[in-house]
Protein backbone atom coordinates (compact mmCIF):
# COMPACT_ATOMS: atom_id res chain seq x y z
CA UNK A 1 0.00 0.00 0.00
CA UNK A 2 1.54 3.03 -1.12
CA UNK A 3 0.93 6.60 0.69
CA UNK A 4 -0.75 9.36 -1.72
CA UNK A 5 0.73 11.90 -2.90
CA UNK A 6 -2.43 14.18 -2.71
CA UNK A 7 -1.53 13.53 1.08
CA UNK A 8 1.71 16.09 1.26
CA UNK A 9 -1.02 18.59 -1.05
CA UNK A 10 -3.93 18.11 1.32
CA UNK A 11 -1.30 18.91 4.60
CA UNK A 12 0.15 21.86 2.70
CA UNK A 13 -3.21 23.73 1.82
CA UNK A 14 -4.25 22.75 5.32
CA UNK A 15 -1.14 24.83 6.65
CA UNK A 16 -1.70 27.92 4.96
CA UNK A 17 -5.43 27.42 6.49
CA UNK A 18 -4.02 27.09 9.54
CA UNK A 19 -1.93 30.79 9.14
CA UNK A 20 -4.47 32.65 7.72
CA UNK A 21 -7.42 31.63 10.29
CA UNK A 22 -4.48 32.12 13.61
CA UNK A 23 -4.74 35.67 11.70
CA UNK A 24 -6.88 38.40 13.67
CA UNK A 25 -10.19 37.99 11.76
CA UNK A 26 -13.18 39.86 13.25
CA UNK A 27 -16.24 37.27 13.43
CA UNK A 28 -17.94 38.91 10.67
CA UNK A 29 -14.98 38.76 8.68
CA UNK A 30 -15.12 35.17 9.05
CA UNK A 31 -18.74 34.19 8.37
CA UNK A 32 -18.65 36.02 5.18
CA UNK A 33 -15.82 34.80 3.65
CA UNK A 34 -17.37 31.29 4.47
CA UNK A 35 -14.46 30.22 7.00
CA UNK A 36 -16.08 27.60 8.72
CA UNK A 37 -16.86 25.66 4.98
CA UNK A 38 -12.74 25.81 4.73
CA UNK A 39 -10.27 27.62 6.51
CA UNK A 40 -11.19 26.12 10.01
CA UNK A 41 -11.34 22.54 8.02
CA UNK A 42 -7.21 22.42 8.61
CA UNK A 43 -6.91 20.78 11.55
CA UNK A 44 -9.67 18.10 11.48
CA UNK A 45 -7.65 17.54 7.29
CA UNK A 46 -4.59 17.21 9.04
CA UNK A 47 -6.03 14.38 11.19
CA UNK A 48 -6.98 12.58 8.78
CA UNK A 49 -3.95 12.75 7.34
CA UNK A 50 -2.51 11.31 10.40
CA UNK A 51 -4.61 8.67 9.90
CA UNK A 52 -4.22 7.62 6.71
CA UNK A 53 -0.05 7.74 7.15
CA UNK A 54 -0.42 5.77 9.75
CA UNK A 55 -2.49 3.56 8.54
CA UNK A 56 -0.41 2.57 4.88
CA UNK A 57 2.91 2.75 7.57
CA UNK A 58 1.09 0.18 9.49
CA UNK A 59 0.38 -1.87 6.95
CA UNK A 60 3.57 -1.48 4.39
CA UNK A 61 5.48 -3.27 7.56
CA UNK A 62 3.13 -5.42 8.77
CA UNK A 63 2.82 -4.07 12.07
CA UNK A 64 1.07 -5.75 14.67
CA UNK A 65 -0.61 -4.29 17.84
CA UNK A 66 2.03 -5.97 20.12
CA UNK A 67 4.83 -4.49 17.84
CA UNK A 68 3.27 -1.23 17.87
CA UNK A 69 3.62 -0.68 21.28
CA UNK A 70 7.15 -1.91 21.83
CA UNK A 71 8.95 1.20 23.66
CA UNK A 72 11.12 1.05 20.65
CA UNK A 73 8.66 2.28 18.19
CA UNK A 74 6.63 4.14 20.96
CA UNK A 75 10.28 6.12 21.53
CA UNK A 76 10.83 6.87 18.21
CA UNK A 77 8.04 8.67 17.68
CA UNK A 78 7.77 10.28 20.60
CA UNK A 79 11.39 11.85 19.49
CA UNK A 80 10.19 12.69 16.63
CA UNK A 81 7.70 15.04 17.62
CA UNK A 82 9.34 16.12 20.40
CA UNK A 83 13.01 17.79 19.38
CA UNK A 84 11.60 19.97 16.66
CA UNK A 85 9.08 21.44 19.64
CA UNK A 86 11.79 21.17 22.04
CA UNK A 87 13.71 24.01 20.07
CA UNK A 88 10.69 26.13 19.25
CA UNK A 89 10.01 26.21 23.01
CA UNK A 90 13.00 27.32 24.02
CA UNK A 91 13.17 30.10 21.75
CA UNK A 92 10.00 30.72 23.29
CA UNK A 93 11.42 30.78 26.44
CA UNK A 94 14.23 32.94 25.68
CA UNK A 95 12.14 35.65 24.50
CA UNK A 96 10.33 35.67 27.16
CA UNK A 97 12.95 35.96 29.51
CA UNK A 98 14.60 39.10 27.61
CA UNK A 99 10.20 40.18 27.56
CA UNK A 100 11.25 40.16 31.51
CA UNK A 101 9.17 36.84 31.94
CA UNK A 102 10.52 33.98 33.63
CA UNK A 103 9.77 30.56 35.44
CA UNK A 104 10.38 28.08 37.58
CA UNK A 105 11.35 24.15 36.42
CA UNK A 106 8.17 22.61 37.10
CA UNK A 107 6.18 25.66 35.71
CA UNK A 108 8.31 25.32 32.40
CA UNK A 109 7.93 21.40 32.61
CA UNK A 110 4.42 22.22 32.72
CA UNK A 111 4.19 24.37 29.68
CA UNK A 112 6.16 21.60 27.61
CA UNK A 113 3.41 19.02 28.20
CA UNK A 114 1.10 21.43 27.57
CA UNK A 115 2.30 22.60 24.11
CA UNK A 116 3.75 25.58 25.31
CA UNK A 117 2.74 29.26 25.68
CA UNK A 118 -0.06 31.03 23.69
CA UNK A 119 -3.29 30.25 22.04
CA UNK A 120 -2.12 29.63 18.78
CA UNK A 121 -2.53 25.75 17.96
CA UNK A 122 -0.35 25.18 21.11
CA UNK A 123 -2.67 22.10 21.62
CA UNK A 124 -1.13 20.09 18.59
CA UNK A 125 2.02 18.84 20.05
CA UNK A 126 -0.03 17.24 23.27
CA UNK A 127 -2.40 15.78 21.02
CA UNK A 128 0.16 14.08 18.71
CA UNK A 129 2.49 12.22 21.84
CA UNK A 130 -1.66 11.00 22.43
CA UNK A 131 -2.04 10.06 19.56
CA UNK A 132 1.26 7.47 19.35
CA UNK A 133 -0.28 5.92 22.11
CA UNK A 134 -3.93 5.65 20.39
CA UNK A 135 -2.83 5.50 16.92
CA UNK A 136 -1.83 1.35 16.78
CA UNK A 137 -5.29 0.86 18.45
CA UNK A 138 -7.33 2.94 16.26
CA UNK A 139 -5.97 1.01 13.71
CA UNK A 140 -6.59 -2.11 14.76
CA UNK A 141 -10.34 -1.61 15.42
CA UNK A 142 -10.46 -0.23 12.03
CA UNK A 143 -8.15 -2.12 10.06
CA UNK A 144 -10.59 -5.85 11.59
CA UNK A 145 -13.99 -4.35 9.89
CA UNK A 146 -15.31 -1.41 7.31
CA UNK A 147 -17.37 -0.53 10.38
CA UNK A 148 -14.57 -0.15 12.79
CA UNK A 149 -14.65 3.33 12.51
CA UNK A 150 -18.28 3.56 13.92
CA UNK A 151 -16.63 2.07 17.28
CA UNK A 152 -13.90 5.40 17.19
CA UNK A 153 -17.05 7.63 16.43
CA UNK A 154 -18.52 6.15 19.99
CA UNK A 155 -15.35 6.83 21.67
CA UNK A 156 -15.31 10.26 20.53
CA UNK A 157 -19.12 10.90 21.55
CA UNK A 158 -18.42 9.52 24.67
CA UNK A 159 -15.67 12.03 25.27
CA UNK A 160 -17.78 14.34 24.58
CA UNK A 161 -21.34 13.65 26.53
CA UNK A 162 -18.48 13.06 29.45
CA UNK A 163 -17.50 16.54 28.73
CA UNK A 164 -21.11 18.31 29.42
CA UNK A 165 -22.33 15.71 31.79
CA UNK A 166 -19.18 17.10 34.05
CA UNK A 167 -19.81 20.97 32.95
CA UNK A 168 -16.31 21.27 32.17
CA UNK A 169 -16.35 24.82 31.56
CA UNK A 170 -13.78 26.30 34.08
CA UNK A 171 -10.93 27.32 33.28
CA UNK A 172 -9.00 24.16 34.10
CA UNK A 173 -11.40 22.36 32.22
CA UNK A 174 -11.65 23.69 29.23
CA UNK A 175 -7.91 23.49 29.31
CA UNK A 176 -8.31 19.93 29.69
CA UNK A 177 -10.62 19.52 27.13
CA UNK A 178 -8.32 21.28 24.49
CA UNK A 179 -5.45 19.16 25.07
CA UNK A 180 -7.23 15.88 24.73
CA UNK A 181 -6.75 13.57 21.84
CA UNK A 182 -10.03 11.81 22.29
CA UNK A 183 -11.91 14.75 20.33
CA UNK A 184 -9.79 13.95 17.19
CA UNK A 185 -10.32 9.98 17.68
CA UNK A 186 -12.99 10.17 14.72
CA UNK A 187 -11.29 12.31 12.38
CA UNK A 188 -7.98 10.45 12.75
CA UNK A 189 -10.01 6.70 11.68
CA UNK A 190 -11.68 8.14 9.12
CA UNK A 191 -8.25 9.00 8.02
CA UNK A 192 -7.58 5.42 8.96
CA UNK A 193 -10.74 4.08 7.11
CA UNK A 194 -10.15 6.09 3.81
CA UNK A 195 -6.43 3.93 3.87
CA UNK A 196 -7.90 0.66 4.48
CA UNK A 197 -11.78 0.79 3.23
CA UNK A 198 -11.18 3.45 -0.17
CA UNK A 199 -12.18 0.19 -2.37
CA UNK A 200 -15.32 -0.44 -0.40
CA UNK A 201 -16.79 3.21 0.07
CA UNK A 202 -19.45 3.85 -1.26
CA UNK A 203 -20.06 7.24 -3.49
CA UNK A 204 -23.83 7.56 -2.20
CA UNK A 205 -23.45 6.99 1.23
CA UNK A 206 -20.26 9.77 1.00
CA UNK A 207 -22.48 11.81 -0.84
CA UNK A 208 -25.22 11.83 1.85
CA UNK A 209 -21.96 12.05 4.89
CA UNK A 210 -20.82 15.30 2.91
CA UNK A 211 -24.72 16.81 2.86
CA UNK A 212 -25.04 16.44 6.64
CA UNK A 213 -21.89 17.27 7.89
CA UNK A 214 -22.11 20.54 5.50
CA UNK A 215 -26.07 21.26 6.83
CA UNK A 216 -24.32 21.39 10.30
CA UNK A 217 -21.78 23.45 9.75
CA UNK A 218 -24.21 25.84 8.04
CA UNK A 219 -26.48 25.19 11.35
CA UNK A 220 -23.87 26.18 13.60
CA UNK A 221 -22.32 28.83 12.14
CA UNK A 222 -25.01 31.14 10.34
CA UNK A 223 -28.11 30.52 12.27
CA UNK A 224 -27.56 30.67 15.84
CA UNK A 225 -27.93 27.45 16.75
CA UNK A 226 -26.23 26.56 19.95
CA UNK A 227 -25.10 22.83 19.91
CA UNK A 228 -26.38 20.50 23.23
CA UNK A 229 -23.40 18.13 22.63
CA UNK A 230 -20.61 19.71 21.16
CA UNK A 231 -20.29 23.26 22.84
CA UNK A 232 -16.23 23.37 22.58
CA UNK A 233 -15.20 24.15 19.32
CA UNK A 234 -18.34 23.42 17.05
CA UNK A 235 -16.85 24.44 13.76
CA UNK A 236 -14.31 21.73 14.12
CA UNK A 237 -16.12 18.77 16.26
CA UNK A 238 -16.72 15.40 14.55
CA UNK A 239 -19.56 16.14 12.68
CA UNK A 240 -17.80 18.55 10.71
CA UNK A 241 -15.65 15.45 9.50
CA UNK A 242 -18.56 14.12 7.80
CA UNK A 243 -18.00 17.15 5.17
CA UNK A 244 -14.40 17.06 4.80
CA UNK A 245 -13.68 13.10 4.85
CA UNK A 246 -15.51 12.77 1.42
CA UNK A 247 -13.57 15.82 0.25
CA UNK A 248 -10.22 13.95 1.52
CA UNK A 249 -11.42 10.91 -0.05
CA UNK A 250 -12.04 12.24 -3.36
CA UNK A 251 -9.04 14.05 -3.82
CA UNK A 252 -6.73 10.38 -3.08
CA UNK A 253 -9.17 8.46 -5.55
CA UNK A 254 -8.89 11.42 -8.06
CA UNK A 255 -6.09 13.56 -7.68
CA UNK A 256 -3.47 11.01 -6.49
CA UNK A 257 -1.10 11.49 -9.50
CA UNK A 258 -1.54 15.31 -9.71
CA UNK A 259 1.49 17.55 -8.36
CA UNK A 260 2.06 20.92 -7.03
CA UNK A 261 5.26 21.16 -5.48
CA UNK A 262 4.98 24.34 -3.63
CA UNK A 263 2.44 22.43 -1.78
CA UNK A 264 4.04 19.68 -1.64
CA UNK A 265 6.98 20.96 0.15
CA UNK A 266 5.05 22.74 2.11
CA UNK A 267 3.27 19.80 3.47
CA UNK A 268 6.57 18.12 4.24
CA UNK A 269 7.43 21.06 6.37
CA UNK A 270 4.21 21.67 7.98
CA UNK A 271 4.90 20.35 11.55
CA UNK A 272 8.06 22.64 11.68
CA UNK A 273 5.47 25.77 9.86
CA UNK A 274 3.09 25.10 12.53
CA UNK A 275 5.84 25.26 15.55
CA UNK A 276 7.29 28.81 14.03
CA UNK A 277 3.75 30.00 13.30
CA UNK A 278 2.83 30.03 17.25
CA UNK A 279 6.57 31.84 17.55
CA UNK A 280 5.30 34.59 15.11
CA UNK A 281 1.58 35.03 16.16
CA UNK A 282 2.91 35.07 19.83
CA UNK A 283 5.67 37.44 19.48
CA UNK A 284 6.12 39.55 15.90
CA UNK A 285 2.02 39.61 14.80
CA UNK A 286 1.46 42.58 17.42
CA UNK A 287 4.17 44.38 16.01
CA UNK A 288 3.11 43.88 12.34
CA UNK A 289 -0.48 44.52 13.44
CA UNK A 290 0.42 47.97 15.07
CA UNK A 291 2.15 49.32 12.38
CA UNK A 292 0.67 47.74 9.20
CA UNK A 293 -2.51 47.48 10.42
CA UNK A 294 -4.91 43.84 10.08
CA UNK A 295 -5.77 44.24 6.87
CA UNK A 296 -4.54 42.85 3.52
CA UNK A 297 -0.78 43.67 3.75
CA UNK A 298 -0.36 42.18 6.95
CA UNK A 299 -1.88 39.31 6.22
CA UNK A 300 0.18 38.65 3.42
CA UNK A 301 2.96 39.25 5.68
CA UNK A 302 1.96 37.08 8.31
CA UNK A 303 1.18 34.19 5.64
CA UNK A 304 4.84 34.75 4.12
CA UNK A 305 6.84 34.66 7.23
CA UNK A 306 5.28 31.13 8.41
CA UNK A 307 6.09 29.84 5.29
CA UNK A 308 9.29 30.85 4.69
CA UNK A 309 10.45 30.73 8.87
CA UNK A 310 8.63 27.46 8.93
CA UNK A 311 10.19 25.99 5.86
CA UNK A 312 13.69 27.54 7.10
CA UNK A 313 13.40 25.89 10.20
CA UNK A 314 12.48 22.50 8.54
CA UNK A 315 15.66 22.63 6.49
CA UNK A 316 17.65 23.75 8.96
CA UNK A 317 16.37 21.06 11.40
CA UNK A 318 16.87 18.18 8.52
CA UNK A 319 20.64 19.47 7.77
CA UNK A 320 21.46 19.51 11.49
CA UNK A 321 19.52 16.03 11.84
CA UNK A 322 21.21 14.28 9.15
CA UNK A 323 25.02 15.71 9.98
CA UNK A 324 24.51 14.59 14.31
CA UNK A 325 23.48 11.07 12.45
CA UNK A 326 26.66 10.71 10.55
CA UNK A 327 28.66 12.01 13.57
CA UNK A 328 27.01 8.80 15.20
CA UNK A 329 28.05 6.57 12.58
Amino acid sequence: MQRSRFIDIAKGISMIMVVITHFEWTLTQRLDYGFYFWISMAVPCFMLATGYVNAVSFSAKGITLKEAYKPKAIWKKLVRFSVPFLYMYAAELIIRAFMGEFYNPLEIIGHFFTGGMGVHGTYYFPVLLQLVFLMPLIYAVVSKSQYGWLVCAAVNLVYEIIKNTFAIDNAIGYELYRLLAFRYIFAVAMGAHICIHKESIKKLGWALMFVVGAVYIYVIGYTGYNPVVFTRWSTTSMVTVFYIAPLFFAGIKYLNNKRCIFLEKIGNASYHIFLFQIIYYNFIAPYIYEHAGRGVVSLIISVTACLLGGFGYYMLYNSVSKNWRKSKR
